[in-house]
């Protein structure tokens, strides 16, 4: 699963090519947890969702 954090905006991007789609939420659970790590390291008051942007395209948007 390729994940690309931007922890300044709280936004998560990512790309799961054999789509196991974070059945479990343990991944989801240690990037979120990542971020709040870093909030207090810079003493920033964080969002209380962090968003989670599905990179994956469609097959049709290139026929």
């Amino acid at each position: 699963m390729l994940t690309i954090v931007n922890p300044n905006e709280e936004v998560v991007h990512f790309m799961d090519p054999l789509k196991r789609r974070l059945d479990t939420g343990e991944w989801k659970s240690i990037v979120n947890n990542s971020i709040k790590i870093y909030n207090a390291h810079k003493n920033r008051k964080g969002r209380k969702v962090i968003q989670w942007k599905n990179l994956a395209v469609s097959r049709l948007n290139f026929l």
